[in-house]
């Protein structure tokens, strides 16, 4: 119990590091590391999203953008390679970074949706049908003119 409580601590630390969410995202879907080494990296991973990514509409978050931008071009492919006890966390941190940041601080994701959909690769299918799901319910109670961003996908 304290080798676990002196762990998280050592990881609440590093958080604000340079890095750190691009390597948690890297071990949490690796192949070949331990599942539960993989888990907690995928657990950990969703708690500095959630804590460190900001607030939709505002840029308060503590996560460097050069990281932001890091997981941005990769967690689509990281939810494709992840087995199922990582994909749930990594899809919850899919969405709350598109409630952020689309369309604005995210303007490529329309385009990598739309790849992973027309792949052909059942895995890359789920990856793009996911994340989109995700789009439509961002925009699921907004008013006719804020819906404006999700019309690019129709």
């Amino acid at each position: 119990q304290e080798v676990i409580k002196a762990a998280e601590q050592q990881l609440k630390l590093l958080e604000k590091t340079q890095g750190q969410a691009p390597n948690l995202l890297q071990i949490a879907v690796v192949e070949g590391m331990d599942m539960s080494i993989r888990q907690v990296a995928a657990i950990s991973f969703k708690n500095l999203v959630s804590r460190g990514w900001g607030k939709e509409g505002e840029d308060n978050g503590f996560i460097p953008a050069n990281d932001k931008d890091i997981v941005k071009q990769n967690v689509l492919l990281a939810l494709v390679h992840s087995p199922s006890l990582v994909r749930v966390q990594i899809a919850e941190c899919i969405k709350s970074i598109i409630y952020c940041d689309y369309p604005d601080k995210w303007p490529t994701l329309l385009e990598a949706v739309f790849n992973s959909i027309a792949s052909q690769d059942p895995p890359k299918i789920y990856a793009g049908l996911y994340a989109l799901r995700m789009l439509t319910r961002k925009y699921e109670y907004k008013s006719e003119e804020d819906r404006e961003p999700l019309y690019h996908v129709v």
